[in-house]
């Protein structure tokens, strides 16, 4: 089982959640604790890898269509659901900073 993309979410969030921590302490004066990992890198080769796993699912589903006798019936289907499962990730992670950006929207001042 592929947990690249299980490990990759789980790098966005603790991403997400070190720009707070680091302004908690920087209320205090000091700039000594800057986060590390950049939003926008995270999340462009978050996006990178669903692209690649659909890539890859289209090319293996292609190879099958044109008869080639390397690929099985079994390793489309297999690819073509972790794309899928990939996409729905990448979707339910979008819907929930979503949710959190309309929340905080929604704070009074």
């Amino acid at each position: 089982m592929d947990f690249s993309n299980a490990n990759s979410v789980v790098s966005l969030m603790n991403s997400v959640l070190a720009p707070s921590s680091a302004v908690g302490s920087s209320i205090g004066g000091t700039d000594a604790a800057k986060p590390s990992v950049d939003f926008g890198a995270v999340l462009k080769s978050s996006l990178d890898k669903v692209d690649a796993s659909q890539q890859k699912a289209e090319s293996i589903s292609r190879s099958f269509e044109m008869g080639n006798n390397d690929v099985d019936l079994h390793d489309v289907m297999l690819s073509l659901q972790k794309a899928n499962i990939d996409l729905q990730t990448a979707v339910q992670v979008r819907n929930k900073f979503v949710s959190a950006y309309q929340s905080i929207m929604s704070m009074s001042i």
